[in-house]
């Protein structure tokens, strides 16, 4: 006897064929909207976001990665292009938050762990950075790595906040951000230049092995409890900060073989 189909079931099958066959787009759960490998490769992660990196975020709103980030793969970039040109997400809206989730943002340079840091390819474009929203205010970045890009790891406008990020191994610099930004419980090490710039609030961070100093600041930046250890050519004798003199510094940092920082 031949199985009797009905209606509703059929329509089921169809629904469950549709979603296999259909071509992968961002989530949202909970007004997050997700990205991923695949949903780069697609598209559309936010309305009208054209496939292949960079994903561009054009909406203010909450971001989180559900799969690493690799701009070294050759179907995720547009024909013509190589890797170190590849910026991973390029954010044009203010007030934008992105979740790392834990996943990494990967890039192609390859960097000496040994003292002078060099990195190679480097600098290949200013647009080749993990999460780049310059000229953007409110943007926050958490949780995960990012990891030989071409440029920095991170560059981020005013009022930004970095935490709970390691940048390790970029062409130039670990962290960047702008006046009013906070940078907290983030680690930058092996960075051709320096592992934090940041004009605001630097607090609970360590910068080690960066090819230039650990942090470079303005007269706008407060820093605490940080520790800052082998850059600018490795030498802990040598400058680990390099500071205005107007900077603010409450808590106890340690720069090389100094127990405080100037």
């Amino acid at each position: 006897m031949r199985p009797r189909y009905t209606s509703r079931a059929m329509l089921a099958v169809c629904g469950l064929l549709f979603a296999l066959c259909s071509p992968p787009r961002a989530g949202a759960v909970d007004g997050v909207i997700e990205i991923n490998q695949a949903s780069a490769k697609a598209g559309g992660v936010v309305s009208g976001d054209a496939p292949f990196f960079p994903v561009t975020i054009g909406t203010a709103g909450s971001y989180r990665l559900t799969s690493n980030l690799d701009v070294r793969d050759n179907s995720a970039r547009p024909p013509g292009t190589v890797p170190e040109e590849m910026g991973a997400i390029d954010v044009t809206a203010d007030n934008v938050t992105i979740d790392l989730n834990g996943f990494a943002i990967l890039g192609p340079v390859a960097c000496s762990f040994t003292p002078p840091i060099t990195c190679s390819p480097n600098e290949v474009g200013f647009v080749a950075t993990g999460v780049r929203a310059v000229d953007i205010r409110g943007t926050v970045v958490m949780n995960g790595t990012i990891r030989g890009m071409a440029r920095d790891g991170v560059a981020l406008g005013e009022s930004s906040r970095v935490e709970g990020v390691t940048a390790m191994a970029n062409g130039s610099s670990g962290i960047v951000v702008g006046n009013a930004s906070v940078v907290r419980g983030c680690v930058a090490s092996y960075n051709e230049s320096v592992g934090f710039s940041a004009a605001g609030a630097v607090i609970g961070n360590s910068a080690f092995n960066n090819g230039a100093v650990g942090l470079a600041t303005n007269s706008l930046t407060g820093y605490s409890h940080n520790v800052f250890s082998g850059n600018n050519g490795g030498n802990e004798t040598d400058a680990q900060v390099n500071a205005f003199g107007h900077e603010l510094h409450p808590g106890t940092n340690v720069c090389g073989l100094n127990t405080t920082c100037p």
